[in-house]
């Protein structure tokens, strides 16, 4: 019986250790994460942190209804390389519908819209419509270069660039489109 009580503590005490030591290697292993998603900020807060931390900031112009930015969203924002290089800016998701005045601040007419400005708002770069990881990554650079500022992460960019197509430029022909709809009707109301 004793035996057996010893075999007991020392089962336990081994499970207590393991336990201890899972604990503290999965809290170091936490520490040292890469982000898994950008870090969003409303535009206030934003606004703010840009001017105090020098950064450039990242608006993203979106909505819930919108196929485009949650394609966006999913297939490209959602990458490491660009998650990564998101931590050299501060970064704004802007809701056009919650938020129509600000969208209209920028001259947003179409989303999904990408803006980049340097601290102080001024606008350093405009991505319209749906962009893939390395248009994306490449814009976010060129935004870096025009303020000054080095990527802090080495980042790898893909190799194929995807060329625009008549797919990935929709958001832009419809806007077109309800523009020449909107002039007709103008003209058809002064006849």
């Amino acid at each position: 019986m004793w035996s057996e009580s010893v075999n007991v503590r020392t089962l336990l005490a081994l499970l207590l250790a393991f336990g201890v030591s899972a604990v503290q290697t999965a809290t170091a292993d936490r520490r040292h994460a890469v982000a898994t998603d950008i870090q969003w900020h409303a535009y206030d807060e934003g606004v703010h942190l840009a001017r105090t931390e020098g950064k450039p900031m990242m608006l993203v112009f979106t909505a819930k209804w919108c196929g485009w930015c949650r394609k966006l969203e999913e297939e490209t924002l959602s990458k490491d390389s660009i998650i990564a290089l998101s931590a050299d800016f501060v970064c704004v998701k802007v809701d056009v519908d919650e938020e129509s005045e600000l969208a209209r601040s920028f001259r947003v007419r179409g989303i999904p819209v990408v803006l980049f400005t340097d601290e102080d708002g001024n606008e350093l770069r405009r991505v319209v419509g749906f962009a893939d990881e390395a248009e994306l990554i490449d814009e976010m650079l060129k935004a870096l270069d025009a303020v000054g500022r080095t990527p802090s992460a080495s980042i790898q960019v893909p190799a194929e660039k995807t060329k625009r197509t008549v797919t990935t430029l929709a958001p832009l022909l419809s806007i077109f489109i309800a523009y020449i709809l909107r002039r007709s009707k103008k003209e058809e109301d002064r006849r």
